[in-house]
């Protein structure tokens, strides 16, 4: 079977290779290496290799070529018997869906890029590989800061953080570093952004990483030019060049020239800024680098704006403005064209030659809808209110005053919203502070009068007691006399009673002591029994959530197996939907599935099969596997495309494994199972099933196929299946589904589904 991959992957590589479009001696030498390896771990290397040259001259090519990669990574896995193949076949994997992540971000489809990522996640999970699992936590974040969701983009840099600590891989660490501290600056906290910007500068500097360390001084610049610092800001820059210039990084070299030329126009030193920006853009343009070029160009033209020379500075923004056009920037784009309306209605009010004015205002107006228009796609409101505000100046300048109005209400009502929006913001947040602050000084108020009311009620309660003090004094002392008087005359006749009373209550106190010493002595004795108990049972708790958490995570570990085994239905739709339309529904009751699906081809034979393995969960899931496992065997490795001859295989195979000899009362573990193979150069259909049916819908009309009425494993009646030989055409529909569906319960009765609603 293994050379039989090997046959149609350099098939499939001579196809994709004989629609290059460029010619590339590296690739071609490539490809000669490829056809000297088997399908093992030395390909893997090739084919990212392959992908990594295809991404500067075709990004689909380059997205062939690892998806290719990530099939063939799975086939090496799955055929390896060495540990450290299947790891370094996974490990390739990961990087073949980081990289077809890394094309979807370029192209700007973040969700699809984050799908890839989050895969290549997982992958690096099966093989516990914490620096993969590193970088992948960072290119999601990066994903998440392309979207906007700063806060999202945080939380994975964090979970990146850690694993990047606890591996030691100093490089991933930098850049996550320098990712928070980005996001940071861009939500204007700019002391926790120079807290990460910090931290990533004493890191370079311990490991002399030149070229981070210069990316670094530039974001710092960025940071103190933001905060008004330019100064800093300069100095930074500065500190970037040499590393730069030593690196021979021409394009970071312009770049920091570029930001150094932004520095000086906002400190309105003019000649210094357009000194720097020219020499910028002749850096850019010795690169070809168009991006840096529009940039350069838009800088200018925002110069000479400064500077009113508005020809010149037309000139510039239209230069900007046609490279913006050919890469694709639409935000570049849209600052482009307010400053060419604006140039050209500037320019048509100081031109004394009337036709030359008009030639000016049509053009201001031709700017200003197209600035509508990209402001309406963008969705940046305060860009259409400048769109509006231009072509009202613009049919003013035109003599169509009628629009100029139009357009003028159109600025007014966007503006009194915008205004709306903020006031509203601002209103309620006075009102907030207003109430607060009310509240604060009747609560001081209310205070000081109890402060107040405290005080004079504690100076009568103080005179009051003076007064009766002394009226009880005196009481006191007239009635002690003349109870003392009459207390002595019965004093003596009470102690003598008292003395008999007293010698009674002792002993009866010595008795009711003991009986409690006794009682002690025994709530002793039963507190630590109770206590001895308690610790015994809270022991057992404690050693039974161990026990659960170690379960639950074996059964998610064999889950992650089980997925890994189970093919990928994207592998399904992305290489079968020119043959067949599909879909593939599997939501297992418990965290592993008894019931499994299972495809795969052999030449022009396709075989699709669907199983309903003997219980659920952990038993299930093991039968499950069971099953997969023989029909690689059987199917993939033997090429046995038969449907009833596969069932017969099957069926020995379990009983061999599950050493079944039809012993009363011994356990008859076994599956029900759908298989099907299709030949589609025949047109013909093969059926074999045990306890399961399929339904064939042909022009409208179910047909419901059913298997025989046996299990796969040992059973009283051990007959051959029934071999179903069927025609099939374009447009036939086929459904193959396990009992799952039909049992499961539901509805406002809570009754179950059942087959005949099923069908």
């Amino acid at each position: 079977m293994k050379k039989l991959f090997f046959v149609l992957f350099i098939l499939q590589f001579s196809i994709l290779h004989g629609f290059s479009i460029q010619e590339n001696t590296k690739i071609d030498s490539l490809f000669k290496e490829l056809k000297n390896h088997k399908p093992d771990t030395n390909t893997l290397k090739v084919l990212i290799e392959i992908a990594d040259e295809y991404e500067n001259i075709s990004s689909d090519s380059a997205l062939k070529y690892n998806l290719i990669c990530v099939h063939y990574s799975d086939i090496v896995y799955y055929n390896s018997t060495k540990t450290q193949d299947k790891t370094t076949a996974y490990r390739i994997k990961g990087v073949a869906l980081r990289n077809m992540g890394i094309i979807h971000t370029i192209r700007s489809d973040i969700d699809k890029a984050l799908e890839y990522y989050f895969h290549s996640l997982r992958t690096y999970s099966i093989i516990n590989d914490n620096k993969g699992k590193a970088a992948m936590f960072r290119y999601i974040g990066i994903a998440y800061y392309y979207k906007g969701s700063y806060d999202i983009a945080i939380k994975y840099y964090k979970y990146a953080l850690n694993f990047a600590i606890a591996t030691l891989d100093t490089v991933q660490l930098s850049n996550i570093y320098s990712n928070i501290g980005i996001i940071y600056h861009r939500q204007a906290e700019y002391e926790k952004a120079m807290d990460f910007y910090i931290k990533q500068m004493k890191l370079l500097e311990h490991t002399q990483d030149q070229k981070g360390l210069s990316a670094c001084y530039i974001n710092l610049g960025n940071l103190y030019k933001d905060q008004k610092n330019f100064k800093e800001a300069l100095r930074y820059y500065n500190l970037a060049i040499p590393i730069k210039e030593k690196l021979e990084d021409k394009q970071g070299i312009a770049n920091v020239i570029s930001n150094i030329g932004n520095v000086y126009y906002k400190t309105c030193d003019f000649q210094k800024a357009e000194n720097h920006y020219f020499k910028a853009l002749s850096i850019y343009e010795g690169l070809n680098d168009k991006q840096g070029q529009s940039t350069c160009y838009a800088n200018l033209g925002a110069l000479y704006s400064q500077l009113k020379n508005y020809k010149k500075a037309l000139e510039y923004y239209l230069k900007s403005d046609t490279i913006d056009h050919e890469i694709g920037d639409q935000i570049g784009n849209l600052y482009n064209i307010g400053g060419i309306a604006t140039a050209y209605i500037i320019l048509s009010d100081s031109t004394i030659n009337q036709a030359l004015k008009m030639q000016y205002a049509k053009k201001a107006l031709e700017y200003a809808k197209k600035l509508e228009v990209l402001s309406l796609k963008t969705n940046i409101n305060t860009e259409r209110q400048e769109a509006y505000n231009y072509q009202y100046r613009a049919y003013t300048r035109l003599g169509n005053y009628k629009e100029a109005i139009k357009y003028a209400e159109k600025a007014m009502e966007l503006n009194d919203s915008l205004i709306s929006e903020h006031s509203t913001q601002v209103l309620a947040e006075m009102q907030t502070k207003y109430e607060t602050e009310k509240k604060q000084l009747q609560i001081e108020k209310l205070n000081k009068e109890n402060e107040l009311k405290q005080s004079k009620l504690e100076k009568s309660e103080l005179q009051q007691k003076r007064q009766k003090t002394i009226i009880y004094s005196i009481l006191s002392i007239f009635i002690i006399v003349v109870v003392f008087s009459f207390f002595l005359s019965r004093l003596y006749l009470q102690l003598k009673k008292s003395h008999v009373l007293l010698k009674q209550q002792k002993e009866e106190k010595e008795l009711k002591n003991e009986e409690l010493k006794t009682a002690n002595e025994e709530i002793r004795i039963q507190k630590e029994e109770i206590e001895t108990q308690r610790d015994i049972v809270v022991a057992q708790k404690e050693e039974i959530e161990i026990i659960n958490k170690k379960l639950t995570d074996s059964i998610e570990y064999a889950s992650n197996i089980q997925q890994a085994v189970l093919p990928e239905p994207s592998y399904a739709i992305d290489h079968l939907q020119e043959k067949f339309d599909m879909f593939i529904l599997f939501k297992p009751k418990d965290i592993v599935s008894g019931d499994f699906y299972w495809f795969t081809h052999v030449g022009n034979i396709h075989v699709f099969t669907v199983a309903d393995c003997t219980g659920h969960g952990v038993p299930g899931a093991f039968m499950s596997m069971l099953g997969i496992s023989l029909l690689n065997e059987i199917v993939r490795k033997k090429e046995v495309t038969t449907a009833s001859q596969v069932l017969e295989e099957l069926r020995k195979g379990i009983i061999h494994a599950l050493h079944q000899k039809g012993k009363q009362g011994e356990q008859k573990d076994g599956m029900d199972i759908a298989f099907i193979a299709i030949d589609t150069e025949k047109h013909e259909l093969q059926f074999a099933g045990a306890n399961n049916s399929i339904y064939l819908i042909k022009n409208t009309e179910i047909q419901k196929i059913s298997g025989d009425k046996m299990p796969v494993a040992i059973y009283e009646r051990m007959q051959s299946f029934t071999n179903n030989i069927i025609e099939i055409n374009k447009g036939d529909v086929l459904y193959l589904s396990s009992d799952g569906i039909k049992d499961q319960f539901g509805g406002p009765q809570c009754k179950k589904f059942l087959a005949k609603q099923f069908e």
